[in-house]
């Protein structure tokens, strides 16, 4: 409905991936104690929303963006969370902290490296702590070029599936095109030739 009254001009455009997120900021930080809301609430709304604005100024917010914000976001509160239980404040920690922290939770290892940054650049913590990004691996396995032929012929030719889950499979096996993007897809954007 907003977007034909923004289309017809009676309201301003603005940004759906941007609005969900700062809602759901606004909504986590008042369901969290107080001793973790008055680090979270800056963080977010200096760090987090901030660069989001940016990026929606370019056009290039998009829903998996607002869902990796959110990741931060969560896990900054977790991070707290675990000082807690640790009987630790941001200002005692020491590296060895950081690195069972990033061994114990490997999910939130790199979502946790921007509230760190912030956090030591505003003095918070003690300078020259870092969670270092894990190192991305190979495949193990290198598919064979007959098997890759015969699942993309597969998709291309096999009735039995419906088609629109056959072009998924063969955009996932041509280009690597992650299922967000293509869910974005219709029906309509399909076509048949030779």
């Amino acid at each position: 409905m907003r977007g034909l009254l923004v289309t017809a001009g009676i309201l301003p455009p603005h940004d759906e991936n941007l609005a969900l997120f700062t809602n759901w900021v606004a909504r986590t930080v008042a369901e969290i104690p107080a001793r973790h809301a008055h680090l979270t609430r800056p963080f977010a709304g200096w760090h987090i929303i901030r660069d989001a604005r940016r990026r929606s100024a370019r056009g290039r917010y998009t829903y998996a963006a607002h869902k990796g914000d959110c990741g931060n976001v969560l896990a900054a509160i977790d991070f707290l969370n675990w000082l807690v239980t640790q009987h630790l404040s941001l200002r005692r920690l020491q590296q060895w902290h950081l690195d069972t922290w990033a061994i114990d939770r490997p999910t939130l290892r790199s979502r946790s490296i921007p509230f760190l940054r912030w956090s030591t650049a505003r003095g918070l913590c003690p300078p020259g702590l870092s969670i270092e990004h894990s190192a991305s691996q190979l495949p193990g396995r290198c598919q064979a070029e007959d098997e890759a032929r015969n699942e993309l012929l597969r998709c291309l030719n096999d009735t039995a599936s419906p088609l629109d889950v056959r072009v998924a499979a063969a955009l996932i096996r041509l280009y690597a095109l992650p299922l967000t993007r293509i869910v974005e897809l219709t029906e309509d954007h399909i076509s048949r030739d030779q």
